[in-house]
């Protein structure tokens, strides 16, 4: 933000401040032990004024073997086969 004064007027001039890359966290790879077992996943944007902004409730969750796994809107990964997963094929997308 930056702002400019003149003849004592001052006028706000304001950056337009985007996403510039998007991360899941944890990053590491995640064993779920059984049915009923889950796990929180946090959607965290790093715009491109440097700041970091969790949009885990803001982006579109996606999991690869929905046999397997349920992923919530609000990033929470819940087994539903009884036997031990890890993570596989998560995916976050910014929604439109």
């Amino acid at each position: 933000m930056k702002i400019i004064r003149t003849a004592g007027i001052a006028f706000l001039s304001i950056a337009a401040v985007s996403q510039a890359s998007l991360r899941i966290e944890p990053a590491r790879p995640v064993t779920l032990q059984g049915a009923g077992a889950t796990q929180q996943f946090l959607a965290i944007a790093t715009m491109t004024d440097g700041l970091e902004r969790d949009v885990t409730g803001e982006v579109d969750w996606l999991v690869s073997d929905a046999t397997r796994a349920v992923l919530s809107k609000e990033g929470r990964l819940q087994a539903i086969a009884d036997r031990n997963i890890r993570r596989f094929g998560l995916l976050a997308e910014v929604a439109a």
